[in-house]
């Protein structure tokens, strides 16, 4: 999402709270200039997966004075947005998909050797069938060329979100990531494990590093926050 008239520019990364973020902000920080639809095409969402632009996607578009812009984006610990990417790929239109083989059909670890097969294709983040899950999960490219970003973290969702809008619009906001209980009110988490470390093996933890080592050096993601 990218705000001309203030100069902002927040990088949308999946899986990490952004959609709230970006309507919270359109709604009381951009609506009285930019109206629903324009923003919905142009400002976040948009054709190509705009609204998961990185920034130098941004850079291709607005030149070299996005180096004026403030930067803004959420990252989430690689380990949680691991198992989160996967719940994901679980569904499609709203019913469980089937993939892989034998014993490993639709397991965890059967998804992160599909990130593997990606990783060495060397896919580009966006495919005729939307954004490749592998390259939408890797957090430091998403910010490759960024000099100076404020950098939220999932974990501290309510915090950062809240800091941001005050210190920068003198915004009060109730956005929050929802709580374990929250969660396990919706049909769609009842039942689930919600704590992302029990989806993990000595395996499926040594994959996720193997994949993501660039992430957990920079952001210093670790699996116990």
């Amino acid at each position: 999402m990218i705000d001309n008239i203030n100069k902002i520019l927040f990088v949308h990364i999946p899986r990490t709270g952004g959609s709230q973020f970006s309507n919270f902000y359109h709604k009381e920080v951009l609506s009285p200039a930019v109206d629903l639809s324009l923003y919905e095409r142009y400002f976040a969402h948009g054709d190509f997966n705009a609204k998961h632009f990185r920034y130098q996607d941004y850079e291709i578009l607005v030149g070299a004075g996005l180096v004026d812009y403030k930067t803004v984006t959420v990252v989430r610990n690689i380990y949680d947005l691991a198992v989160s990417t996967w719940r994901m790929s679980l569904l499609v239109n709203g019913e469980e998909v089937l993939w892989g083989t034998g014993d490993r059909k639709n397991t965890f670890v059967n998804f992160l050797d599909w990130l593997s097969i990606q990783k060495e294709s060397r896919l580009p983040i966006f495919s005729a069938n939307g954004i490749v899950p592998y390259q939408s999960m890797r957090q430091k490219e998403y910010l490759k060329g960024c000099k100076n970003c404020e950098v939220i973290r999932y974990e501290d969702y309510d915090k950062g979100v809240r800091n941001f809008f005050l210190n920068h619009f003198s915004l009060e906001t109730g956005l929050k990531k929802y709580t374990d209980e929250e969660l396990k009110l919706s049909d769609k988490y009842r039942g689930r494990k919600l704590d992302y470390r029990e989806y993990y093996t000595g395996e499926t933890k040594q994959k996720v590093e193997s994949l993501f080592a660039e992430d957990i050096e920079h952001f210093n993601f670790q699996f116990d926050t």
